[in-house]
């Protein structure tokens, strides 16, 4: 199940920075993300190009793959429970849930794995790219090489890191660690929050 996916850098919370976002607080100050990255395949991604839509960044160093696979499938499939024992490129296609009393196509929710491994030679880049192709070849998986993660939202090293952005391509909260069942609510009420959102 999502099994390229689940290969990739997945997430986890537990440490919660109070920077962005309280259900209670319609319209807290919230920064612009810019980011852009390669994947596996040398291919530019821009978060810019997911607006309209909520975007989970799931980082983390090879460390934390294990429980970060475990993280990001399940919160893929609570969004789009469709994805459950398909092919993985179909699963990353799968339909999101939709949103009761929604005008129009609901927002999705793209659960989207980084990779964090820091500045290296370009000649480690290829073995590196060449290596996730092989153990991740359905899904791609942006290559952090710049520290891009970690000097602008900061990583707890050896552990599941994430950042939600929201609709707007704004960081709306971000948070690091493993999380425990309290913690995991809040994730998804982060984000069902941001989903139906309206400005």
């Amino acid at each position: 199940m999502l099994k390229a996916l689940s290969s990739a850098i997945g997430f986890g919370v537990l440490f919660v920075l109070p920077v962005v976002l309280a259900a209670d607080n319609p319209q807290p100050t919230r920064p612009a993300v810019s980011i852009s990255m390669p994947d596996q395949f040398d291919d530019r991604h821009n978060i810019g190009a997911y607006k309209g839509h909520v975007v989970v960044l799931l980082y983390g160093n090879k460390a934390s793959a294990k429980r970060n696979k475990q993280l990001g499938e399940a919160l893929h499939l609570h969004y789009h429970p469709t994805a459950k024992n398909v092919a993985p490129k179909e699963a990353a296609k799968a339909e999101v849930s939709a949103i009761a009393n929604w005008q129009g196509a609901a927002p999705n929710v793209h659960v989207i794995p980084v990779a964090c491994i820091g500045k290296v030679p370009d000649s480690v880049k290829f073995l590196i790219r060449r290596g996730f192709r092989s153990d991740v070849p359905d899904v791609p998986v942006w290559l952090d090489f710049e520290n891009t993660m970690k000097d602008n939202f900061g990583v707890r090293e050896d552990q599941p890191n994430l950042i939600v952005v929201d609709k707007e391509g704004k960081l709306a909260w971000r948070s690091m660690g493993d999380p425990d069942e309290k913690t995991w609510k809040r994730v998804i009420e982060v984000v069902d929050f941001l989903r139906t959102e309206k400005k």
